[in-house]
């Protein structure tokens, strides 16, 4: 009787392991086939907006907010019910729950950032690395300056939110629980690295080796960071800035 609950309970386990190990390959599937449509989507959305507002004569600013705004709401609204089916669990619950401190999270990830960019910039210059000619707005009117840097901080704020629901909340969540923290980690990040890819068409292959291996780092720490504080304000804090 003994041995028949031991063997019981052995199959079982080989069972549930079994079912992690698929669940995890369906996370990641799920994944690729999501993002791939939430880009399509995206571009064709960009597209058509970019058209219409030229052919309505609007400035480029306008024209790449409602482009810009358009393809963050399709590329992040399309997780929430992916996360609901995959993952059985409500996506802003685990992303970005307004708890307390909430935006305290947000401001230190974002001063992080800045008082890291800032410290390379004058290490930069100081070494002679870069040298600066002139100031943006000492060539440009004042109106043209200020949607460029709006939209500059739209597409930072934007590209931050999405691709943190995307690779942070949806996809290593659901590997963690799968392929455990490490492994979870470990692919994100490979993943995150390796979509961003496309961007670096036709630089040398030392210069995309570096930036890829760069992009993974970030990944890695990104993830480290959410899942240290089970929320999405300080990882997109540090990746907007």
């Amino acid at each position: 009787m003994y041995k028949t609950a031991r063997v019981r309970q052995e199959l079982a386990y080989i069972m549930k392991t079994t079912d992690s190990k698929y669940q995890g390959w369906i996370v990641f599937g799920v994944f690729l086939l999501a993002f791939a449509v939430a880009w399509i989507a995206g571009a064709i959305w960009g597209i058509a907006a970019t058209q219409f507002g030229r052919s309505l004569g609007l400035n480029d600013a306008v024209i790449s907010t409602l482009s810009l705004l358009g393809i963050a709401v399709i590329r992040g609204v399309i997780w929430i019910p992916i996360t609901r089916m995959v993952l059985k669990r409500r996506l802003w619950e685990m992303a970005f729950q307004f708890r307390h401190g909430w935006w305290q999270d947000l401001l230190v990830g974002i001063g992080i950032s800045s008082l890291a960019i800032s410290v390379i910039f004058l290490v930069a210059i100081k070494a002679g690395w870069s040298v600066i000619e002139g100031w943006i707005w000492q060539s440009q009117p004042s109106d043209v300056l200020l949607g460029k840097l709006w939209v500059s901080l739209l597409i930072n704020a934007l590209v931050a939110i999405v691709e943190e629901i995307a690779f942070r909340a949806y996809l290593l969540t659901g590997l963690k629980e799968t392929w455990g923290k490490s492994i979870g980690l470990a692919v994100m990040a490979v993943t995150f690295s390796f979509m961003h890819a496309p961007a670096l068409e036709g630089y040398p292959p030392f210069t995309i080796a570096y930036a890829l291996l760069m992009m993974a780092a970030f990944g890695v720490m990104f993830g480290w960071v959410y899942l240290r504080t089970g929320f999405l304000w300080l990882p997109t804090g540090i990746h907007f800035a």
